[in-house]
């Protein structure tokens, strides 16, 4: 009878959900823009963050040798994002035809609501021809770490009250 029990309860386990953990993940925010054989592409890691999480944003670029790019500059702030970290990388050669140009950028903010990473500009030159070739602004939702209902000025309780003792006096006899 135990053994049936315990076959029992390991089925009820198994069938249970997946905690909230293990919930798919979730996608890359993409854009992909193109000026002739130059190819952009932005991705923020995530549509929405926390008021104390970093968004992770990628600026890609991928031209041919001849081409010369020129990155954004990099400011202290990007929009009402503050750049907490950013590194560039490149360019490094993809193929003989393909040089690829890569900067990532660590963003952080003071304030919650849906906020707009504005465009960034690449500036791109062939020959003695330059052109800008630009992002669309991404909108990434800030969620507080309070419900924007919450009554933040009503005292609460953290724990119940504990009676306290007096040193060298009897409960009920203070």
């Amino acid at each position: 009878m135990l053994l049936l029990s315990g076959i029992g309860y390991g089925a009820f386990l198994s069938a249970a959900p997946a905690p909230a953990s293990q919930a798919a993940p979730i996608p890359p925010v993409e854009q992909h823009k193109s000026l002739g054989a130059v190819h952009l592409t932005l991705m923020a890691d995530r549509p929405s963050m926390g008021l104390t999480d970093t968004l992770k944003l990628t600026l890609t670029i991928a031209a041919p040798p001849e081409v010369r790019i020129m990155l954004p500059d990099v400011a202290k702030t990007l929009g009402p994002f503050e750049v907490v970290q950013h590194r560039t990388t490149g360019p490094l050669s993809l193929t003989p035809q393909t040089q690829q140009w890569q900067r990532e950028y660590s963003l952080a903010v003071t304030t919650s609501g849906s906020l707009t990473v504005p465009s960034l500009t690449v500036q791109v030159q062939e020959g003695d021809t330059t052109q800008p070739l630009a992002t669309d602004p991404l909108s990434i939702t800030v969620t507080a770490l309070v419900p924007a209902d919450a009554d933040l000025s009503a005292v609460k309780d953290i724990a119940p009250p504990v009676p306290l003792l007096r040193r060298g006096i009897p409960p009920g006899c203070g």
